[in-house]
């Protein structure tokens, strides 16, 4: 604060969480709010959430989604498959999985579709009960930990599907998880609530979206999105539809919003 009151420079913050357990960081947030021109938040939801919250002006609020590396190769196709997979990284948040959505789970290996998946977990944060649950959940369930990221990365390139899955209190938030995926072009589904970030842009995307607290539509979606998978009119029209998205979180566009910030930052000063 004393630099910036000596010299003004310009400075922007930017914010991927609601902070709603973290009280230094809420500290430092209310210290700075005086002489921050620009905030920058991964959702227009979010920001709207923030700004109310802390009573800061609108209109210094923006949105630019996650930066994700531009992909040379991306998916192209499952129909000619035997077996889909379906892939899960990083944290096991329990939050997330939910007693409805492990129930729905553990429904679905039961069903002669589930013999045409395989669910891969790759965790870079779980405990024990993590891991028996997943493995009382889905039978054959393939758990790996301690991958680099340029593993992680391969495998998601050779994915079928990605599932994310989404906590009730971070319906506003986009995960960077979601968005990696995105940036591979590879499709989703997506276990969360109707309205949420993560619902708005997976249907935008193009893929497959689900809801928490609906009564056996994971269930039922889930083996939607496998018959959907294995057709081949139904890839095409998602590789089409994907564009959109694709474009918006890509490095241009996101080297484009953060120029456009800075410019408006600066002339505020």
């Amino acid at each position: 604060m004393q630099i910036y009151h000596e010299r003004k420079i310009p400075i922007i913050v930017n914010v991927n969480d609601p902070l709603e357990n973290d009280l230094f960081a809420k500290e430092i947030i209310l210290k700075s709010i005086p002489i921050v021109q620009s905030w920058t938040f991964p959702s227009s939801k979010l920001a709207k959430e923030f700004s109310e919250k802390y009573l800061i002006d609108f209109n210094k609020c923006f949105v630019i989604p996650h930066a994700m590396k531009e992909q040379k190769t991306l998916y192209q196709n499952s129909f000619k498959k035997e077996k889909l997979n379906f892939l899960y990284t990083g944290t096991f948040y329990k939050g997330a999985f939910t007693e409805t959505l492990i129930k729905q789970l553990n429904d679905f290996s039961s069903t002669e579709l589930y013999k045409e998946v395989q669910f891969t977990f790759v965790l870079s944060q779980y405990n024990s009960d993590s891991l028996e649950l997943l493995k009382r959940t889905l039978p054959d369930v393939r758990i790996l930990t301690n991958r680099s990221r340029e593993e992680v990365l391969k495998m998601i390139m050779d994915a079928d599907c990605m599932l994310v899955v989404d906590a009730k209190e971070h319906v506003n938030l986009l995960k960077g998880k979601l968005a990696e995926a995105i940036s591979f072009g590879v499709p989703v589904f997506s276990v969360s609530y109707k309205g949420s970030v993560m619902d708005e842009v997976v249907t935008k995307y193009g893929g497959f979206s689900s809801y928490q607290d609906s009564e056996n539509q994971i269930l039922v979606d889930l083996q939607h999105a496998v018959v959907n998978l294995k057709n081949a009119n139904w890839n095409a029209v998602f590789l089409k539809k994907r564009i959109n998205i694709m474009d918006y979180f890509s490095e241009k566009n996101i080297l484009d919003l953060t120029e456009q910030v800075l410019k408006l930052t600066t002339s505020s000063l």
